[in-house]
């Protein structure tokens, strides 16, 4: 091919290449507009083939015209006239309504055809500003009448980032590795090799000018070389200095300046936890108690929080999480797009545990969601809780827009949560219900309301919702309360307002026996994490990792995801079948280690994952952590090895040596402890949820055929025939049973 192009004149050689050329650019063309409205396919499909490209005879030349805000004015001014004039028609005349409606309707027409286009707005308003003189500040006709030639006035600075600024060189050290700009801007003035030539010192803060480098450069050229023990004592000298003088300057100033997108919330029932003497913590931009202190005990308060936990029924105050409510028609058709569970197969009392993803199917935050009459709620963990707002309101208006009727609220204003664990709960809860006023029940599905009955709350099934509401009141509060948790045992959470609940958690933590006591934060998260439950933004980065990574898989609806009605379904069957690059499992460690720290294979000491969290368990008496880790490693009893660093003696060291170790990062040889581990399956600790009627009934069917599976066709037949394979019953929402029970208790209410 190439020999007969070189012999073609060189005219048609030409038009040769400029052929191929210009069939590069229709293939990319192609490629790159697939789907433009005037281009044609040169190949039209066959007479009555399906599908493919079908040449519309009404398909014109596309406007790029479009409106501008002149147009659209000059329109609505018209318009507004004309529905004036209609208006003032009708009151005049009511006889003649058909007649009135088509001259209105006439005009109209007319105003729309003699709209005139757009560019009758826009190229006068261009010519304008063509012909508009302007001024040249550098020629000398112009110096007297143009203004100064002045820099853009800079915005002044917030005064938080001075005050981030002191308390980050305050703590100037991280937790591992220290920094070499901090240590010397921390040092103090130093002489010798620290200021070579015309180079700014690096001792001087932000706020130093030029000239104090250079005079400070200067006296210190001039000045004797110290030997390199005066200069370690002048070093350490400064820095005590600089250390009281930050101290003084930072008790003056706040200790944490709020934020402009998550202002910092206190709990609302501060008051009641303060009486019983509890420390606080800020967790997901809320202040809630962590532990509570207790002098008559030799242990420490949070793990007697914990095994009065597990032995009886423990209050914890669970603020910090969100509540979204979802109305209107289209409430579930549009939640389903962005929740992992389905809630078409739900009813009106049911609770499930779901994530919440973006449009990469990623999760933003996990939650409760439990349906009521006309609102889908969803109970957020509270995590970035205004980004989540933002996203899934711009997604929401995005929705109205297309015609859907939906509309989505948070509690913004006086709002609190409670979450009662433990084994005696249920006892717990009912007695405290007592000693308030008589209450009544309240049907999630139809509103109705039923006396009070301990039966229902007794036999409520797990994973279910019902409302508490008082009788007497003038504004009768309404508490919802959904049996579930994150701890692993029974128990329920309680949403309400402050009021309500403040009565509710001082009934019960004045019970005979001290059947309830207040836990804190600390021992809520050992007992999630016993559980193996993911606490998002610790396990679980806000918009990194899919449901499949995250260990989460068992949360997906199959039947949303091949309907297309789940964002992101395409990249989850994607990972269902080819499976993530990490996976989420539980680790049992022979010593300390913590989040950040990095998972070796051993003995080959290869990187194979991260640790996200770590705490101590008093069951199993170890130090449990969960972490990622490569598919390949996460089988139960797998040996790994925990490279946890130590901080670097930097007052010692070497530039070289600092830089050597910052670059090797957390996987360096040196300043380093190995903590020997082993991969456990999750939970750490067995769940004991109520296993519902149905359950019990399919299991002791199971147990019973287990005894008789060991025959052949050659002995005799059994007594009972062959075993036939157990026919499962037809599974029964949570929110049937509660509709039972209130049921029981309207027809005892009539007897």
């Amino acid at each position: 091919m190439r020999c007969v192009v070189s012999r073609l004149p060189c005219g048609r050689r030409w038009k040769t290449s400029m052929g191929r050329m210009q069939l590069r650019r229709m293939e990319f063309e192609e490629k790159a507009y697939p789907r433009l409205a005037t281009h044609e396919p040169k190949r039209l499909p066959r007479r009555g083939r399906r599908g493919g490209w079908m040449q519309d005879p009404q398909m014109d030349v596309p406007k790029y015209d479009g409106t501008n805000s002149a147009q659209r004015q000059w329109f609505e001014v018209r318009k507004a006239s004309i529905d004036e004039e209609f208006v003032s028609k009708l009151q005049a005349d009511t006889a003649n309504i058909q007649e009135i409606l088509d001259q209105h309707l006439e005009a109209m027409d007319r105003v729309k055809v003699a709209t005139p286009p757009a560019d009758s707005f826009r190229l006068p308003h261009i010519q304008r500003l063509a012909k508009t003189p302007k001024v040249n500040p550098v020629h000398e006709a112009h110096r007297g009448t143009s203004p100064p030639v002045h820099a853009p006035l800079q915005p002044e600075m917030p005064e938080f980032l001075e005050t981030s600024r002191l308390q980050r060189r305050t703590n100037r050290r991280g937790r591992f590795i220290g920094h070499r700009e901090d240590r010397v801007q921390n040092d103090g003035p130093t002489t010798g090799p620290e200021v070579r030539g015309n180079r700014k010192a690096s001792w001087l803060s932000d706020s130093d000018s030029d000239e104090e480098a250079t005079t400070q450069a200067a006296t210190t050229q001039g000045a004797p070389r110290l030997s390199m023990l005066d200069r370690r004592r002048q070093r350490k000298a400064a820095a005590v200095q600089e250390e009281e003088a930050s101290d003084s300057e930072t008790e003056l100033m706040p200790p944490n300046p709020e934020e402009a997108m998550e202002p910092l919330r206190q709990s609302e029932l501060a008051e009641l936890w303060s009486s019983y003497g509890a420390s606080w913590v800020e967790h997901n931009r809320c202040v809630v108690p962590s532990n509570f202190a207790d002098p008559q005990e030799f242990a420490g308060s949070t793990l007697d929080a914990y095994a009065h936990t597990r032995a009886a029924a423990s209050l914890f105050d669970i603020s910090f999480k969100v509540c979204l409510q979802i109305t209107g028609a289209d409430r579930e058709f549009v939640a389903d797009q962005f929740l992992t569970c389905n809630l078409r197969a739900m009813r009106s009392g049911d609770v499930q545990y779901a994530c919440v993803l973006d449009s990469k199917a990623l999760i933003l935050d996990d939650a409760f969601v439990f349906l009521e009459d006309n609102a889908v709620n969803v109970l957020t963990s509270g995590c970035h809780s205004r980004q989540l707002i933002d996203y899934l309101g711009q997604y929401v208006v995005y929705v109205r827009r297309s015609g859907a009727d939906v509309t989505l609220s948070f509690h913004s204003g006086e709002w609190a949560a409670l979450a009662l664990q433990g084994p005696q709960s249920r006892e717990a809860l009912i007695e405290g219900l007592r000693h308030l006023d008589s209450h009544q029940l309240v049907n999630l599905s139809t509103t109705e309301e039923v006396p009070l009955d301990a039966s229902v709350l007794r036999e409520m099934p797990y994973m279910s919702a019902v409302a508490v509401k008082a009788k007497t009141g003038a504004s009768p509060d309404r508490v919802t309360v959904l049996c579930t948790g994150m701890t692993g045992e029974d128990g329920f959470e309680l949403i309400g307002s402050p009021r309500s609940l403040m009565k509710l958690a001082e009934s019960l933590l004045s019970l005979e026996s001290s059947l309830v006591k207040p836990g804190g934060l600390f021992c809520l998260d050992i007992l999630r994490m016993e559980a193996g439950l993911p606490r998002v933004g610790a396990d679980i980065p806000v918009g990194l990792y899919t449901p499949i990574r995250a260990a989460l898989s068992w949360t997906l609806d199959q039947s949303k995801m091949r309907s297309h009605l789940m964002f992101g379904w395409q990249k989850l069957f994607f990972q269902l079948a080819k499976g993530p690059k990490f996976r989420r499992v539980g680790l049992l460690l022979d010593g300390p280690a913590h989040a950040g720290c990095r998972v070796m294979s051993n003995p080959h000491r290869q990187p194979m994952g991260v640790v996200c969290s770590s705490t101590w368990s008093p069951r199993l008496q170890c130090r449990v952590a969960q972490a990622y880790v490569k598919p390949e490693y996460a089988k139960a009893n797998k040996h790994v090895l925990i490279t946890v660093p130590y901080n670097l003696p930097m007052h010692k060291m070497r530039v070289k040596a600092i830089k050597r170790h910052v670059r090797s990062g957390p996987l360096r040889s040196a300043y380093r402890r190995l903590v020997a581990g082993v991969v456990a399956p999750l939970p750490f600790v067995a769940h004991s949820y109520p296993e519902p009627e149905r359950q019990r009934k399919a299991a002791a069917r199971l147990r019973n055929f287990e005894g008789t599976k060991h025959f052949s066709r050659a002995t005799q037949m059994p007594p009972g025939g062959y075993p036939r394979a157990v026919q499962r019953p037809q599974s029964r929402s949570t929110g049937e049973e509660l509709q039972e029970g209130y049921e029981h208790a309207a027809g005892a209410e009539n007897g």
